[in-house]
């Protein structure tokens, strides 16, 4: 899942790697794939995987955010009206 405002998309810190990545986790059984969403209320917390949690423009994404990530969020950004379902491979 990526949380989008106002052209920025949300992204973690992970604590046991100097990586971002979009919130969120993997898919389980039974589970519908990734997708993209706005805040309507509350607010982010850290979490024990999370040490920093921020909004960033696409031209502003960390160096160290992870590849697949990066192609998701320009997926988006290059049309928010439009759905990708497509396999990423490793290192995509």
């Amino acid at each position: 899942m990526a949380i989008y405002e106002r052209d920025r998309v949300l992204l973690c810190h992970r604590r046991d790697f100097d990586l971002w990545n979009l919130p969120g986790g993997r898919v389980e059984a039974g589970e519908s794939p990734s997708f993209f969403c706005q805040v309507t209320g509350g607010s982010a917390h850290l979490t024990d995987e999370a040490d920093k949690i921020k909004y960033f423009e696409l031209e502003r994404i960390p160096g160290n955010t992870v590849p697949k990530q990066i192609e998701r969020i320009k997926d988006f950004f290059a049309d928010k009206a439009k759905t990708y379902c497509k396999v990423q491979t490793e290192g995509a």
